[in-house]
């Protein structure tokens, strides 16, 4: 299943785009989001860079769009870690996971920086409004 991470309203419309409206959305906890379907979803004024979205490869209304945070796909990569046997796939997970803590680190960090000073956000990259796409597990 695709992820994305979204910098943007716009990013997330091209994300939802071609998905049905009707299709279900699942939100993980402490996402704030609470849009229920894509449609409502389509709706949202606001976005937070801090979140991941995975979208069903098949676009039938029955599947669902996951929303999460990146620090929770740090730990789902370590959880999945512990059930390997295979050391190279521990380490690959691993390694996956200290890259969602560097994400969530960097999004707190810059998220942070907004607030004491105008300039920091002019100075954001223009790269960070384009789409992300996250590869699979």
């Amino acid at each position: 299943m695709p992820r994305y991470k979204c910098k943007s309203i716009a990013a997330l419309d091209i994300v939802l785009g071609g998905l049905p409206a009707k299709m279900q959305v699942e939100a993980d906890v402490g996402t704030g989001v609470s849009a229920k379907t894509v449609g409502e979803l389509r709706r949202v004024t606001t976005w937070s860079e801090n979140l991941v979205i995975t979208t069903p490869q098949e676009r039938h209304p029955e599947s669902a769009v996951k929303i999460s945070k990146a620090r929770r796909r740090a730990q789902q990569c370590l959880e999945m870690a512990g059930t390997f046997r295979d050391r190279e796939a521990r380490a690959t997970l691993s390694h996956m996971a200290q890259v969602w803590v560097r994400l969530a680190d960097n999004y707190e960090d810059a998220d942070g920086m907004v607030g004491q000073s105008k300039a920091a956000e002019e100075a954001r990259p223009v790269v960070q409004q384009q789409l992300q796409i996250q590869p699979d597990d």
